[in-house]
Formats: C-alpha cells, sequence, structure tokens
C-alpha cells in the first residue's frame, strides 16, 4: 500500500511538531507556511525558529506553496482562523470531497471485518457544507454545523443520514437560506439555535454560545450514536 501523502498547514511550534511527530513515521509530510522567506530558510537550515533545539525530518518539506500542500490524501489543518478562507479557496470543494473519502476509506481499513461501514462525517462553517457533499457524493452520515455554502448544492439527493445545526441570528446564513433546506430536504433534521454564526466555536466569545453548542452537541453524538452502525464487539 502506497503512504498517504500528508500535509501539515501551519508552520507555528505546534504545527512544525505535529510535522515532525509524523514524518518521523517515515511518511513524506509537506509542512506549510504562508511566508516565502521563512519557509525557503527553513528547509535550507532544518529548523524553525518557533521551535528551538529540533530538527525537521528527513521526510518533512517545508514549503511556502499552498497548491503544493492541497495536493495530499491528509490535511492537518494548524493555522490561525483568519487563514481558512484563503487555503478553502484553494482547496476547493472537489478536492476536499475527495480527502474525506480517503480518509473515510482509511479509517474504514482499519475496522474489524464484519463491522460496518462505522464512519460519518461533521463539519462546522466551510466544512460544515462539505460535511453535506460528503453525504450526498460519498453516502456518508453527515452534520454540518451552520455551513453557509450549501444552497447551491441543495438538489443533491441525500444518500444517507443527515442532520443540520444553524444559528436563528447567523447573518451568514438567513432565514430563508434555512427554509431551502427544509423545502429541500424534509427527510434531514433541521435545529435552529437562538445563536449567531459560529455558536460552537468555544475559543472565541464574540461568537460562542455554551447553551446552543452544548445542546448541539448532545444532538450530534446522539444522532452519530443512532446512524452508525455498531462494532460487532
Amino acid at each position: 500500500m502506497s503512504k498517504p501523502r500528508i500535509s501539515v498547514l501551519g508552520a507555528g511550534a505546534w504545527g512544525t511538531a505535529l510535522a515532525n511527530a509524523v514524518a518521523n513515521e517515515t511518511r513524506p509530510v509537506v509542512l506549510y507556511g504562508r511566508n516565502a522567506a521563512a519557509m525557503k530558510e527553513i528547509a535550507t537550515v532544518r529548523a524553525n525558529p518557533r521551535l528551538p533545539g529540533v530538527t525537521i525530518s528527513p521526510h518533512g518539506t517545508p514549503t511556502a506553496g499552498l497548491s503544493q500542500a492541497a495536493d495530499a490524501n491528509i490535511l492537518l489543518l494548524v493555522v490561525p482562523a483568519q487563514s481558512t478562507r484563503a487555503l478553502a479557496a484553494s482547496l476547493g470543494f472537489e478536492r476536499a470531497v475527495a480527502i474525506v473519502g480517503a480518509a473515510a476509506d482509511a479509517l474504514c481499513a482499519r475496522l474489524e471485518p464484519g463491522q460496518g461501514r462505522r464512519v460519518g462525517v461533521v463539519g462546522f462553517c466551510w466544512g460544515g457544507s462539505v460535511a453535506y457533499l460528503g453525504n450526498t457524493r460519498l453516502g456518508l452520515p453527515a452534520v454540518s454545523y451552520y455551513g453557509a455554502r450549501t444552497v447551491p448544492f441543495l438538489d443533491e439527493p441525500l444518500r444517507a443520514p443527515m442532520l443540520f445545526h444553524f444559528g436563528g441570528h447567523d447573518q451568514s446564513i438567513p432565514e430563508q437560506d434555512i427554509e431551502a433546506h427544509r423545502r429541500a430536504k424534509p427527510e434531514a433534521m433541521i435545529h435552529v439555535y437562538p445563536a449567531g454564526h459560529a455558536f460552537n466555536r468555544d475559543v472565541d466569545p464574540r461568537h460562542y454560545d455554551a447553551d446552543s453548542a452544548r445542546l448541539a452537541d448532545q444532538r450530534t453524538l446522539g444522532f452519530l450514536d443512532q446512524v452508525l452502525p455498531p462494532s460487532a464487539n
């Protein structure tokens, strides 16, 4: 079996340490950072000043080329939230769904025979729309948290159980878009909370709504427990 192509997006101390941990298992790993000059220096000296005393693994490839980093089976995102928009634009939905499919296949390969395809997908924001497409295109049970890019794809039929979470005060997903989901997907479970966008982002007090996040989490876990086949054990 060929080794997976893995990219770590974010060349800070944590991203570099994560890339080294993976690369030390002899898997080829790309370490992406936005600063071209800094990444060239890291590639040359095989060290990152943000992680003193640590040598970059010989299996790691530091780069500032986002297209090179995106050409991977597995993406490990270790970047600030403000950097994810450019990443999503470069990656695109087609490649993102392909990565979800590769991850699902890899997870299923680890299951014992007879356990079934006990894999689902959960996504937040842009990832919420990716999760929806993981359902319609890959047949995976899916949970979408405030996916604001889903409306153009609502004509795609669901192939597995589907759960949507929306914030009733989300300015990026107006009420008519939520109603469009209800009309197009009457078989899906749809919940609306007295909160705005990113209400589950507990590291951001501007958006986090503890009560809504807690209830959505309970519903998500209950949904996955119900729709994923139980272990043979």
